[in-house]
C-alpha cells in the first residue's frame, strides 16, 4: 500500500481522534454503569496511538525519500 506521506499523516491524526474519543467513552461509562467493559476494551486506546505512531514515522521516512532524490 503505497501513500502519500499527506495521506499518512491524515489517516494517523483520524486514528488519534478515534482514539481519545473511545477513552472518553470508556471512562463515561464506566464511570455511569455498575455494568463495567471488558478489560480488553482497555487495550483499544493504547494500540490505536501506537498505530498512529507508526504512520506519522513511516510518513517522514517517504518524504526524507523523497527530498533526496
Amino acid at each position: 500500500m503505497n501513500l502519500a506521506p499527506q495521506t499518512l499523516k491524515i489517516i494517523a491524526f483520524i486514528i488519534i481522534v478515534i482514539s481519545c474519543s473511545l477513552l472518553g467513552f470508556i471512562i463515561a461509562y464506566n464511570w455511569r454503569n455498575e455494568n463495567e467493559l471488558p478489560e480488553w476494551v482497555n487495550l483499544i486506546p493504547i494500540f490505536l496511538p501506537l498505530i498512529a505512531t507508526f504512520l506519522i514515522r513511516k510518513a517522514k521516512k517517504r518524504e526524507a525519500g523523497n527530498n533526496l532524490k
